[in-house]
């Protein structure tokens, strides 16, 4: 199956958010590899908080909750700060993504 990386930038409160996380298991459910890349007001879903709390859920059906380290600290949201199931990445994971050939969707 293919590699899919999503890179949400929308915060919680936005209906493009639960999109994505939808998109996310939809493709897990089919098989495929998926990341969820979390930049930008995305990133304040990475707390652990209601608003959050699917994104957490994601990771127990095997997908991937990154959060873009720049973003994070924009946002003054410290590593300990965030939820265990969502780890702070850098930027260079997207690149590196997109060079092994993953399919990279923006939402």
């Amino acid at each position: 199956m293919s590699n899919y990386m999503l890179i949400l930038s929308c915060g919680p409160s936005e209906g493009r958010f639960h999109r994505a996380e939808e998109m996310a298991r939809m493709l897990r459910n089919q098989g495929h590899e998926t990341t969820l890349f979390l930049v930008q007001n995305a990133t304040l879903a990475a707390r652990p908080s209601p608003a959050g709390k699917p994104l957490q859920d994601l990771t127990s059906q095997g997908i991937s909750v990154l959060a873009d380290e720049f973003s994070l600290k924009e946002r003054g949201i410290l590593p300990a700060q965030m939820a265990h199931e969502i780890s702070p990445a850098s930027l260079d994971l997207v690149v590196d993504a997109l060079a092994a050939g993953h399919k990279v969707l923006w939402e």
